[in-house]
């Protein structure tokens, strides 16, 4: 209780000033995942001639780190010319991919990027009952490539009914530690992207339970990773620092937190949970992009200790 109540502290206190902004440049996905529903949303996407504006204001606003995310940002048609300018204005770039999409023939736009998120559930076979067949090889193939450029890389396992057991986790444990990636364990109905609640995945029987889910981090927190390993969820960051595996004295930091989300109409939002709960965001193409930045740093105050994202050891 003593370390939850001084994580909670150090949060609270901590500066809201945005320094990341992650963009959602397509609605557009290749694969179809069981828990995502993000082919159902409307197929458009901003103009490049927009983009790179509200980039290069984003940027002289102070904002430091670039995150695309799509659907799949390997769909958006100018993203190589998209990656080259936002690495020219000296921010730092991510890129939130299934990497399927990953060949020799677009591997050198990758030179333009700093940090990957991609997602691997298990075995081959679990993964790919869950996502796709022929997903896993083509995803783990595109690790193995782009590890070997130096590149970081955090891989989403995304908890549900059929990848929870010890076997499924000691395998991404193994291929993080091989290959040196880190992994961010999260509950499938905390997977906000998806933009699908928790009655429906339930409905379909892909969630875990409760007591499946807790038995899960208590296993990860059995292994005593560290953060050459470890991305992992705000919730959960209190049961491993219970467990030991964290230090008591250590702060922890919630992502959202110096982070806004841009939807494809160019509304600013605190997190993703926010994007399917507020209708009045500020806009960055009405207000202008320091503006609304302004706006969404002032008025908004997440509760992170109710949310399930990323967050990091610092």
């Amino acid at each position: 209780m003593q370390e939850q109540q001084q994580i909670t502290s150090n949060i609270s206190e901590h500066s809201f000033a945005i320094k990341k902004a992650t963009i959602i440049l397509t609605n557009c996905c290749n694969l179809a995942c069981l828990y995502c529903q993000i082919r159902e949303a409307p197929k458009i996407a901003p103009g490049i001639n927009q983009l790179y504006a509200m980039i290069e204001e984003l940027v002289n606003s102070g904002i430091s780190q670039i995150n695309f995310i799509g659907g799949e940002p390997l769909l958006y048609a100018s993203f190589k010319e998209l990656l080259k300018k936002t690495k020219q204005l000296r921010a730092i770039v991510s890129v939130h991919t299934n990497l399927t999409l990953f060949d020799e023939n677009n591997g050198l736009l990758f030179d333009d990027v700093d940090h990957i998120h991609t997602c691997l559930n298990g075995f081959k076979r679990v993964n790919d009952n869950i996502r796709g067949n022929g997903v896993y090889k083509k995803t783990l193939d595109a690790i193995i490539v782009l590890k070997k450029r130096k590149i970081d890389i955090v891989v989403d396992y995304i908890i549900t009914n059929s990848n929870s057991s010890k076997k499924n986790i000691d395998h991404i444990i193994g291929l993080a530690k091989k290959i040196g990636f880190r992994v961010n364990f999260q509950p499938v109905h905390a997977h906000n992207l998806a933009g699908i609640n928790k009655e429906t995945l339930e409905q379909k029987g892909i969630c875990a339970t409760q007591n499946s889910i807790m038995e899960t981090f208590n296993y990860i927190a059995s292994h005593k990773l560290s953060f050459n390993h470890l991305f992992n969820s705000q919730k959960y960051i209190l049961l491993m620092a219970e467990q030991g595996v964290i230090a008591k004295s250590s702060f922890t930091q919630a992502i959202c937190l110096s982070e806004c989300i841009i939807d494809i109409n160019g509304n600013l939002f605190r997190c993703y949970q926010d994007m399917y709960r507020i209708n009045d965001a500020p806009n960055g193409y009405k207000l202008g992009w320091y503006e609304a930045l302004h706006a969404l740093n002032i008025e908004s105050k997440p509760n992170c200790l109710e949310c399930h994202y990323s967050t990091k050891i610092i």
